[in-house]
């Protein structure tokens, strides 16, 4: 009898701490920064996606080398973009702001991981 009482207490509490992770990462609030980088090759992707996965404050990064620029999603209250530049400048490479949305001043509301390199959000 007890154990049937604990597992179903362990259910209980499993469950809710799923529904709590799955409402969290549908909330978390971010902001997106652009910026003209002088990467020229695979090498360099790693080395900018790398810094800036290590970076508080930063959810996910990518690095287009055809158009050289780099996307960074990020939490405003735990990073800025200056932050993020000096992070890339960091590592020897040049950084020009291309952009930062909202352009609205609002933030926007990520509904989980939809970026599309297979890249594990953190």
């Amino acid at each position: 009898m007890k154990t049937m009482k604990t597992i179903k207490i362990l259910t209980t509490g499993l469950f809710f701490l799923l529904f709590a992770q799955i409402t969290f990462a549908q909330t978390t609030e971010y902001t997106v920064v652009k910026y003209e980088v002088n990467a020229t090759c695979q090498s360099c992707k790693t080395t900018i996606e790398g810094a800036l996965g290590k970076t508080v404050g930063v959810i996910h990064s990518n690095l287009n080398l055809d158009d050289k620029i780099v996307t960074v999603k990020y939490n405003k209250d735990e990073t800025t973009p200056e932050k993020i530049s000096e992070v890339i400048k960091g590592k020897g490479y040049t950084t020009k702001l291309v952009e930062t949305t909202p352009k609205n001043g609002q933030n926007q509301k990520s509904q989980g991981c939809n970026h599309h390199c297979g890249s594990k959000c953190h």
